[in-house]
């Protein structure tokens, strides 16, 4: 079994149907179909190890496992100071045990839009929400997935205003050094924000601000309402308006 084997072994371990694996993958990986194609072909020289990072990522798998089929391929839970727990419970769901479904029809609702403060903050988003603002066009591995417009540059350079995010509410598996959606209770009122997920310890969430100009940030676990993993970050012209 070569590596492209196993790739294929573990997408359809995940849900995600043979003639999809392909356009998964180069979803995961932020690059063309057409790369991806190369690679079933036998061009397995040019999968380079961020390529290797994403899959493993998004897929629960080792970067060890992919290469050479060697030690654990299913890692069903993250343990340790580096694992969150979603907190979100309103959400649509289709799951059985830990596993998470595949969503392939290509088009993710658009949910809203957060405009942020310039302290990172954006209004917080209600749900169950109508997507009446349009879609994105990109598969997801959550069957709950949604996405939401950034308005302001609070987030640059890695995400800038225009660009879409896609949040994925069921997944379990957010990890350290992940984009994450948070949504805490200040005392008055809800308030969301985009932050880099460090850990958990001692009943406290640690995070990091995207683009440096905020400092760490650590909130109490009661203080949190919802935690999503934001799993993509989507260019404009992936829109598809209702």
């Amino acid at each position: 079994m070569n590596i492209t084997d196993r790739m294929t072994e573990l997408l359809q371990a995940r849900g995600v149907k043979p003639r999809e694996v392909r356009r998964t993958l180069s979803n995961a990986c932020g690059i063309t179909y057409e790369a991806v194609r190369q690679w079933f072909a036998g061009d397995t020289a040019n999968i380079k190890n961020e390529h290797l990072m994403s899959i493993a990522l998004a897929f629960r798998t080792s970067v060890d496992w992919l290469l050479t089929g060697n030690g654990q391929r299913d890692f069903s839970t993250f343990k340790g100071s580096a694992a969150a727990e979603p907190l979100h419970e309103d959400a649509p769901r289709d799951t059985t045990g830990d596993e998470y479904f595949h969503r392939d029809d290509g088009l993710i609702p658009i949910f809203g839009t957060a405009k942020l403060e310039e302290n990172g903050y954006f209004e917080s988003v209600d749900f169950p929400a109508t997507p009446e603002n349009g879609f994105v066009r990109i598969t997801s591995v959550d069957s709950g997935a949604y996405a939401l417009k950034v308005i302001g540059d609070a987030l640059q350079p890695r995400i800038r205003s225009g660009e879409f995010v896609l949040i994925e509410p069921n997944n379990p598996y957010i990890t350290a050094g992940e984009e994450v959606l948070v949504q805490v209770d200040d005392g008055s009122l809800a308030k969301s924000m985009i932050k880099i997920f460090k850990d958990k310890q001692d009943g406290l969430f640690h995070f990091f601000c995207i683009n440096g100009a905020h400092p760490p940030l650590t909130i109490d676990e009661s203080s949190v309402i919802k935690m999503h993993l934001i799993s993509a970050i989507i260019n404009p012209s992936r829109y598809l308006p209702a």
